[in-house]
């Protein structure tokens, strides 16, 4: 006898009004089970198992919650309410180790803004990376490595998940939480499970309007009963009913900039965030060079061809790129060559390895290097010789080699 589709969602409803009079969350559990056999299943719309799965997370929440909560190191959450009629559900966005600065799944329709923002967040990690004292910038990141996706939230993978999962994310209210996942990722500090996100930036890190609130704090409500705090933009940047509500609840965390949102969620300003000791700003991101000021040493520069030396003090200037994985070190071009020890020059700057391949340009060309009066030298391989590729016009050491490591 063919069953007519009808007659399921009706039994569906009737089963999950039910359940919502009773405390015994063993029942739905059951209803889940069995309405989940495909002879069964295929009668009715995902949206029915949705509706289903958020009566269970309604009831459930603090049981799921411990079960399969994921470290929130890297992953940050926010709400999508009916996208291009999707389900609406807590989406969140977790970034990983890439191969290139940044990837960006292909779920985010809208790349570029978000290419820009995560750009700009980078910038600025880069602009403030320094010791712990504040004095020192020897780290040039060359390629960040980050791989941003979306997925169902923390259900992702357990009977809890959504049943749509074939969805995409037009807008960008998604980068308040990309950003807070990358500054996350990369410092490894961990997200509060009970933070959700909803806004968008520009390129210049100020932020930007968003809209649903309403919609999207019933969504919350429902999934995230136990939500502390809902970063959003400004007040100001909403209509008067939204702003009734932002002044009703103390959930709301308002946010003006990437600097903010930052030092808001992690109780520390991105200045502090990003000082660190040597050993961990050489893990930092997936490739770097870093410069290491070797201080004043007496050379001696010589020639193959006629046997001529030249013996100077030099203050020396090493940059070094580390060789455990070439294939890290593609990223170019790079604006800017980090090397401040508090004031002090360097006569004579010696690069090693892909260094010189691929970036010597960019670094000689740089307002750091620009017509400098300093010598250039190259290292050659892994010898102990170095070998004067650029120097100061006048100069008679170009070509000239010393031994120096």
């Amino acid at each position: 006898m063919e069953i007519q589709n009808e007659n399921y969602i009706t039994a569906v409803e009737v089963l999950l009004e039910r359940y919502n009079s009773t405390k015994n969350t063993d029942h739905l559990e059951t209803i889940h089970n069995i309405l989940s056999k495909p002879q069964i299943s295929f009668h009715f719309a995902d949206d029915i198992f949705n509706r289903l799965n958020e009566t269970l997370i309604s009831k459930n929440f603090d049981e799921i919650q411990k079960g399969h909560m994921e470290d929130k190191t890297g992953i940050a959450e926010f709400p999508v309410v009916g996208e291009d009629n999707n389900y609406s559900s807590i989406r969140a966005v977790v970034v990983k180790d890439g191969t290139n600065n940044v990837d960006i799944d292909d779920k985010i329709t809208n790349k570029k803004e978000l290419f820009h923002t995560i750009r700009f967040v980078q910038d600025e990690i880069q602009r403030y990376l320094c010791d712990v004292d504040g004095i020192t910038k020897d780290i040039t990141i060359l390629n960040w490595g980050l791989t941003i996706s979306i997925r169902e939230h923390l259900l992702k993978g357990t009977k809890y998940e959504p049943a749509n999962n074939n969805f995409k994310i037009k807008g960008t209210s998604l980068h308040f939480a990309a950003v807070v996942a990358c500054v996350s990722k990369l410092f490894n500090l961990p997200i509060n499970p009970c933070y959700i996100f909803t806004g968008a930036f520009d390129g210049k890190g100020e932020v930007q309007g968003i809209t649903g609130l309403d919609e999207k704090f019933k969504l919350i409500s429902k999934e995230r009963p136990n939500t502390l705090k809902i970063f959003i933009p400004p007040k100001s940047k909403f209509n008067s009913q939204e702003q009734s509500l932002i002044s009703s609840s103390t959930k709301f965390i308002e946010v003006e900039n990437v600097s903010q949102l930052i030092e808001k969620v992690f109780n520390r300003k991105i200045q502090d965030i990003a000082k660190l000791d040597l050993d961990n700003r050489k893990k930092l991101a997936r490739a770097r060079i870093w410069a290491e000021y070797v201080g004043e040493k007496e050379i001696t520069f010589s020639t193959d061809y006629d046997l001529k030396t030249e013996v100077r003090k030099c203050i020396v200037l090493h940059f070094i790129r580390p060789a455990d994985d070439p294939t890290a070190f593609k990223i170019f071009p790079i604006d800017k060559v980090y090397q401040e020890f508090n004031g002090l020059n360097s006569d004579f700057i010696i690069f090693e390895g892909a260094v010189v391949n691929h970036y010597t340009g960019q670094l000689m060309t740089s307002n750091d290097y620009r017509q400098s009066d300093s010598i250039f030298g190259v290292r050659l391989g892994k010898s102990s010789e170095v070998i004067v590729f650029a120097a100061p016009r006048g100069s008679i050491l170009l070509g000239y080699k010393c031994n120096f490591f």
